[in-house]
């Protein structure tokens, strides 16, 4: 039988029409399509397991995939890889026509990676929302608030979680053995993931009260003795005693330990939660036998729990200090916020500190067994997928709000002694969080963690828009013989962040400001089962000589007894044989094929013969029916799936709103990402500063300080002295954070004509202008004034334009005569007010920082104070007393980016600049007009304000 390349591409045209019907968007975007469906090929093979099928959630395996450090980054492409004749649908691109002989075709795979339009149609209007909201660090509350919440924290004792003890079996005997005591020996290997690197190889004795390990020396005469107690098999394991979970008096063990010799015990014992307090009033003895000669190997975790109705969630302002790590959770609320992992050098020794939620208690108690790894087979992911609304639903109707939040601050440390322990951890005030978040003292200051303070009501509201958006993508639509992408386990590892569990042995998660990100469209390429069903089928089910080779005896039989060559006529002696190889070893088999007429004729491995039999397959529609694969491709081509219903739009009214309380300062990291892009450019950027500048740290290049190039692809910067790394990101940040503090002028950073604010009077603001508007007269007064039949603007004299709109960028009409528009690319960072001035203004010329700055030194002048101390005192009513204390607070928070702008900034920048400004408001579509300033004969610069959010007026043709 000839292969037949017409068949080829009419099956692919055919497949290509099924993935543009089973991924467009009228299918179901969340549905939990072709869940069974695991042995629908109806090859019988006796093979004594499902091959992956039968996965569970728990099982071994669990692929990191993305474990590279980086954000969640998908290519995009500018155009469509679709011709004309076969429009895109949103996310899928069209097999490639590759020639029969070719070895792309052999894998059913492109040759090149085909460039794919993003996916759009994603329920995240919610997520959005949640992205354009600002989380206030709790370091810049007012006082009050964060008065408050500490009054909320209801710390319990302080407890030991976990000890690692080295004793001798007689000291056990006398310390802690009671009659009945049993150790249960396992068949499986526990190891505690910090144990001293000294018992690693150590056989687990078992379990009695923790974890008992002992020499690996005194395994076989202590299972010599056990037997003659009680028969059992002994386990071939070097590291284990039993094949089954037998019961021994503890007693006996112990004896029998020591007429061996054994002078080591090894004792771990881990999430007991057990007040000192308790313990040491209970036992009354220190627990530790300290004259051991291994008692400097022993460890304990001592922490502290405190609940809150509120999570508190944790990051270094510095962002990646050494000796930290970071584990968001509740993303993107928390902007990266989570929990922390921090070595705190203390008296020549490091201490271990975890800072996290107890929420993950809550999550332990529920289940039995948490998820730790990403899923690696398609039954894990679509069981991950399950359990996000099984979490959602527990942590809303089983979490009290009052178990919900708080901290918990554990620290790990090596001791001989419990006791020593405990001194050592109590006096290095690790516990205490207002050492991390307040004191400026080592070793805290080094870390400077921000805190920033999530309710429950916005925790559930984050997670549910994470769970909702993640459904709508289009990813949960595969076939059970094809391992989850990194691409989809990014996703599922970060709806599990949003819930709060990240762990440890998970890979990255997707920064909230990462401009690529899934939530905001979804871009994924073709993956190998739909390219060929059948291959995939093959691979996935046959995975081994043994499997292969029943397989390739039943396709032999129903071709009548040779499975053809593709190189030549079966009359002629073209049909394979079987051509297995074994390697030296003779261990294992290697498989292969080979054509009977060997003249030009090679012989197949494993893929290629597979790749064979799949081309014949699809080749023989009767073959497909007599193999059972014929219904498998059918439902592949023509299943339909139902549509979950739609998911009613989330509350998004508890979000925080912008105000003068919820903002972050911005100062010349937006510019740098935008001028610097790529780490070639930041490479560039530094060499021109001489190839360093000061440390994070220090401020300062003395002592061998100074952050230098650690690396292009990505790039980094690092400390020579400290070692100290910092991300592109950070590095941006720092770069600002020196140019706010005079450590670098804006020239050096390549900001051309940068003005500073103690030069205004001489600015000339003179100038004509080009735009076509009927200027009117400056009579109306301050004021706002409505317009039913659209909002004129003839009474504002417009100031001529000091920026360029660029041609790609999106404005939005506004209904004013003249016509007017409005930007839409404002940053959103609580600025957004200096932002839009300072583009009208300047054209982007001055720092917002600085215009932040100058306008507090206004408002604390003696010509401006007593007026906004009266205004507040009539609007609020309160003492004179307290609105100078408000007025106060508030004009400190706008100088350190804390506090929103409004009409009085508004005021102070129009007397400032010496120029009148206008603002269109908009409210649910409702224009009027509010003009600030008496400046006479001047013009007016235009902004925007709606969702109190300002952007610029643009007059267009």
């Amino acid at each position: 039988m000839s292969f037949s390349t017409t068949r080829l591409r009419s099956l692919r045209s055919s497949t290509r029409a099924t993935l543009a019907t089973l991924l467009s968007p009228e299918s179901s975007v969340g549905s939990q399509a072709d869940d069974g469906g695991s042995d629908e090929g109806g090859i019988e093979v006796d093979d004594g397991s499902s091959e992956g099928n039968e996965s569970s959630e728990d099982g071994d395996g669990g692929d990191n995939g993305d474990n590279d450090g980086s954000s969640s980054i998908a290519n995009t492409s500018e155009g469509s890889a679709y011709g004309e004749s076969n429009p895109p649908s949103p996310h899928a691109t069209p097999l490639r026509e590759l020639d029969p002989g070719s070895e792309g075709n052999a894998e059913g795979r492109p040759e090149g990676e085909v460039e794919m339009e993003r996916y759009r149609n994603i329920s995240n209007d919610e997520v959005k929302a949640i992205l354009n909201t600002h989380l206030v660090s709790f370091q810049h509350l007012p006082q009050e608030e964060r008065a408050a919440l500490f009054e909320d924290c209801h710390p319990n004792l302080v407890d030991i979680d976990t000890w690692a003890l080295a004793y001798s079996p007689s000291f056990y005997r006398e310390r802690y053995l009671n009659a009945l005591d049993e150790v249960t020996l396992v068949p499986y290997v526990q190891k505690h993931p910090r144990d001293h690197e000294l018992y690693k190889d150590w056989v687990m004795l078992g379990r009695s009260n923790g974890l008992m390990y002992i020499e690996p020396r005194f395994k076989e005469p202590l299972v010599e003795r056990l037997q003659q107690a009680k028969p059992f098999q002994p386990n071939t394991d070097k590291r284990l005693l039993s094949k089954t979970n037998i019961g021994f008096a503890t007693l006996v063990v112990i004896d029998i330990l020591e007429e061996l010799g054994c002078e080591t015990i090894r004792h771990v014992t881990y999430g007991k939660k057990l007040p000192i307090s308790q313990l040491m009033q209970s036992a009354g003895r220190e627990p530790a036998e300290v004259d051991h000669p291994l008692a400097w190997t022993n460890f304990f975790d001592i922490g502290q729990t405190t609940k809150s109705s509120s999570m508190w969630l944790f990051r270094p302002e510095k962002g990646q200090v050494k000796g930290t790590t970071v584990y968001p959770i509740a993303i993107p609320l928390s902007q990266d916020f989570g929990t922390v992992n921090v070595a705190v050098p203390y008296r020549a020794s490091e201490m271990k500190v975890k800072i996290y939620t107890p929420l993950i208690h809550q999550f332990k108690g529920w289940r039995a067994s948490m998820p730790e790894d990403d899923p690696s087979t398609y039954n894990q992911l679509m069981s991950r997928r399950r359990m996000m609304d099984e979490y959602f639903s527990f942590i809303g109707e089983k979490v009290a709000p009052e178990d919900f939040g708080g901290f918990r601050i554990e620290a790990t440390i090596h001791s001989p002694t419990l006791a020593g322990a405990v001194d050592i951890i109590l006096a290095s005030g690790v516990l205490d969080v207002r050492n991390w978040i307040e004191s400026r003292a080592e070793p805290f200051s080094r870390f400077g963690m921000e805190v920033k303070v999530i309710s429950k009501e916005l925790f559930m509201l984050n997670a549910g828009a994470m769970i909702k958006a993640a459904k709508s993508l289009p990813m949960w639509k595969q076939t059970e013989a094809c391992r989850p992408t990194a691409k989809k386990n990014k996703v599922v590892r970060d709806v599990m962040a949003a819930l709060g569990n990240n762990a440890r042995n998970f890979g990255h998660t997707t920064a909230f400001q990462a401009p690529k990100a899934w939530w905001l469209g979804w871009v994924e390429k073709l993956e190998a089962w739909q390219f060929d069903p059948v291959l995939e089928f093959i691979k996935f089910k046959f995975n081994t000589a043994d499997k292969l080779d029943l397989f390739y005896e039943r396709l032999r039989g129903e071709l009548g007894g040779h499975v053809p060559c593709e190189n030549g006529s079966m009359a002629d002696g073209h049909w394979y044989q079987k051509n297995h190889r074994r390697t030296p070893d003779g261990k294992v088999r290697i498989y292969g094929i080979r054509c009977k007429n060997r003249l030009g004729c090679t012989t197949l491995g494993e893929g290629k013969a597979k790749a064979r039999f799949a081309q014949i397959i699809r080749d023989s529609e009767d073959l497909q029916a007599v193999l059972g694969l014929r219904e498998r491709l059918e439902m592949l081509e023509e299943r339909e799936v139902t549509p979950e219903p739609e998911a009613p739009p989330l509350d998004t009214s508890i979000l925080p709103r912008p105000t003068q309380f919820t903002t972050l300062p911005l100062r010349v990291f937006h510019f740098l990402c935008s001028r610097y892009p790529t780490g070639a450019d930041m490479w560039g950027l530094l060499k021109s500063l001489g190839g360093g500048v000061p440390c994070v740290n220090t401020l300062d290049m003395e002592d061998g300080h100074g952050m230098r190039t650690h690396g292009k692809q990505p790039f980094r910067t690092r400390c020579l002295k400290c070692k100290t790394t910092l991300n592109m990101d950070n590095t941006r940040h720092h770069f600002a954070n020196m140019v706010d503090m005079g450590l670098l002028s804006p020239e050096q950073i390549g900001y051309e004509g940068y003005i500073r604010p103690d030069t205004i009077e001489d600015w000339d603001l003179g100038g004509d202008s080009d735009m076509e508007v009927d200027h009117g007269s400056d009579g109306v007064p301050l004021a706002n004034v409505n317009s039913s039949s659209g909002l004129s603007l003839a009474s504002v004299p417009v100031h001529p334009s000091c920026f360029d709109v660029a041609p790609t960028e999106r404005l939005v009409a506004l209904d004013t005569s003249p016509p007017a528009h409005r930007t839409t690319t404002t940053a959103r960072d609580g600025s957004c007010q200096f932002h839009a001035f300072n583009r009208a203004m300047t054209g982007g010329l001055m720092l917002v920082q600085d215009l932040r700055n100058a306008v507090a030194e206004m408002m604390l002048s003696d010509d401006h104070r007593p007026t906004l101390v009266e205004t507040y005192v009539s609007w609020s009513g309160t003492a004179v007393g307290e609105a100078h204390r408000s007025v106060e607070e508030y004009i400190q928070g706008l100088r350190h980016g804390v506090y929103f702008g409004n009409d009085a900034t508004l005021g102070i920048l129009s007397k400032m600049f010496g120029i009148n400004i206008a603002v269109i408001k908009d409210e649910n579509g409702e224009l009027s007009l509010l003009k600030v300033g008496e400046q006479q004969d001047k013009d007016y610069i235009i902004l925007w304000l709606g969702d109190d959010h300002y952007e610029n007026v643009v007059f267009v043709e």
